[in-house]
């Protein structure tokens, strides 16, 4: 920057770096600079941009779908103050529209659904913008945001109910290559350490499967996060690399072990807890550590019946 004031994808990643150590006024303030840099995508709605006034908001998901997962818990507090409507992934219309009862628009990625634009609203805003607004002093409430369909809560729990032991979710593969697959992911091998005869391990994998762990490989699929959710809601706990379902189970309020590689995504931040949920715990990978050491220091953490409570 000192040799090119201005240039976005310098700004950019000087807000990453800001946030990854905690550093939320900086931090939002050069992220919420550089809408459209990188993985970030605007939408032109031929309205102004949402910038605090009062008005109808449509609300836009702009990155992946854990990312939207993340930043919706900032839409309880834009509807405090204005009239919203999201437009998202299709795979979170109905959680959304269940969890903010608002209306909801699963089409971000059918452009040629343009039916958002017989709505009427006043501005647009992305949902990574909203932090900048809502987080900027560190006020992250930590709590439970998003709803799902007590039915089908109702039939995982019957089915769980029939199964041994505590129910332990896990998952394995994050990201894709250029978001840090190789040192975000691990392999089923690497969680020798908790698997016992007493509980019952089940698959949040959407790609790979093994026979030590029950699958539904159709729901994990993601195909309708709203279908997932249940699911998750059911689990004593899950451990789980850097990916969507962390997000999910912090939005839902479900304990959650994360394995956070030596170079983290940001948002699990360079040290310290996860600032976002209460329910989620961060244990980090050390120099040195395997991915097996990891495993180990969740092992010794969850030899509990009470860790729903913890």
């Amino acid at each position: 920057l000192s040799h090119k004031p201005g240039l976005d994808s310098a700004i950019h990643n000087l807000g990453l770096a800001q946030l990854m150590t905690k550093d939320w006024k900086n931090g939002w303030s050069n992220y919420y600079k550089t809408l459209g840099v990188k993985h970030r995508k605007q939408i032109d709605y031929g309205v102004p941009e949402w910038e605090g006034q009062k008005g109808r908001v449509v609300v836009y998901g702009e990155q992946g779908v854990g990312d939207e997962i993340l930043y919706a818990s900032c839409i309880h507090d834009l509807m405090k103050t204005n009239d919203v409507l999201i437009e998202t992934d299709s795979r979170l219309e109905s959680l959304f529209r269940r969890s903010f009862n608002c209306t909801v628009y699963g089409t971000r990625f059918n452009r040629k659904d343009e039916s958002i634009l017989d709505e009427s609203f006043d501005y647009s805003i992305a949902i990574g913008q909203l932090p900048y607004f809502f987080r900027r002093n560190g006020e992250f409430p930590g709590t439970p945001y998003l709803d799902v369909d007590k039915g089908r809560r109702l039939q995982w729990s019957a089915l769980f109910d029939t199964l041994p032991g505590r129910k332990i979710g896990i998952a394995w593969n994050g990201g894709i290559k250029s978001t840090g697959m190789a040192r975000r992911s691990l392999c089923v091998d690497d969680f020798e350490p908790i698997f016992n005869r007493e509980d019952t391990f089940i698959s949040l994998d959407y790609k790979d499967t093994d026979e030590r762990l029950l699958c539904y490989r159709e729901v994990m699929k993601g195909r309708d996060i709203d279908e997932m959710a249940p699911l998750v809601s059911e689990l004593d706990f899950i451990v789980s690399c850097t990916t969507t379902v962390v997000h999910l189970a912090g939005a839902l309020g479900i304990p959650c072990y994360t394995l956070v590689p030596k170079n983290p995504p940001w948002v699990f931040c360079d040290k310290g807890g996860y600032d976002w949920s209460d329910s989620v715990v961060l244990v980090r990978q050390e120099e040195g550590d395997s991915w097996m050491d990891v495993v180990s220091k969740v092992e010794k953490m969850t030899r509990t019946d009470n860790v729903r409570t913890a």
